[in-house]
C-alpha cells in the first residue's frame, strides 16, 4: 500500500505517483491510443505540470501545457492537506482494489472522446470548496483554455469532503444532494451541472 505521507511534494506526486496509478488503470482498460488533449495541474507557489496519454500511457511533463483541455488548481497548503495529509486516503485510494476502481472511473473520462468533446464546450472556473473538520480546502477546475482564476471562480460548489467523495463514487446522486442541502452552489449553474454530469 502506498504511503502518501511519505511523498515529498507535488513534483514527486505528479511525476511518479499519479502516472503509476493512472497507468495501471489504462493497462487494465487495454488503452493503446494517443490523445492530444492535455490536463494541467497547478499548485500555486510550487509549479505546473501537464499530462497526456501517449500510446496508452500517461506521460507527465514538468511544464505548463498549450491550451490544456482541463486545468486543476490548488494552493500548496491545500494540496499538502488533501494529498499527503489525513484526507489523502479519501482522494487518492492506495488500497489496490479501491485505487483500480477510482482510476478506471477517471480513465473512462480520459478515453471517452464524447465526454472530452462535451468538456470542450464548457468554459470557466468551477471551484469545489471541500469542507472538513480541519477547515475548508479549494480545488479549481478550469475549462475552455483560459488562464485559471482561483480567487474569483465562475462557479463555486461548497460540499463536505465525504459527500463529494460519495458523489464521485456514485453513492450519492448530486441532484438529491443539492435538494437535501448537502451542496451549495454560487454563480454559473450551467457550468456546475455540465461539469458534474461528465463525472457521472
Amino acid at each position: 500500500m502506498l504511503d502518501l505521507s511519505a511523498i515529498k511534494g507535488p513534483e514527486q506526486f505528479f511525476g511518479e505517483v499519479l502516472p503509476a496509478l493512472v497507468n495501471r488503470g489504462l493497462e487494465k482498460a487495454g488503452a493503446k491510443e494517443t490523445i492530444d488533449d492535455k490536463t494541467q495541474f497547478n499548485v500555486i507557489g510550487e509549479g505546473s505540470w501537464h499530462s497526456q496519454v501517449v500510446d496508452g500511457r500517461m506521460v507527465v511533463r514538468d511544464e505548463p501545457a498549450d491550451e490544456p483541455l482541463l486545468q486543476i488548481t490548488t494552493t500548496a497548503e491545500d494540496w499538502t492537506a488533501l494529498f499527503t495529509g489525513p484526507y489523502a486516503q479519501l482522494l487518492v485510494p492506495t488500497d489496490e482494489s479501491k485505487a483500480d476502481e477510482g482510476m478506471m472511473a477517471m480513465n473512462k473520462i480520459i478515453l471517452d472522446e464524447q465526454k472530452r468533446s462535451r468538456m470542450r464546450m464548457l468554459n470557466g472556473d468551477l471551484q469545489i470548496v471541500l469542507q472538513t473538520g480541519e477547515g475548508d480546502y479549494r480545488i479549481t477546475f478550469t475549462l475552455g483554455g483560459k488562464a485559471y482564476d482561483h480567487d474569483e471562480p465562475t462557479c463555486k460548489i461548497t460540499v463536505k469532503l465525504e459527500d463529494w467523495m460519495a458523489i464521485m463514487k456514485k453513492q450519492l446522486n448530486p441532484q438529491e444532494a443539492f435538494f437535501q442541502g448537502k451542496i451549495r452552489m454560487e454563480g454559473d449553474m450551467n457550468l456546475a451541472m455540465g461539469f458534474t454530469a461528465l463525472m457521472m
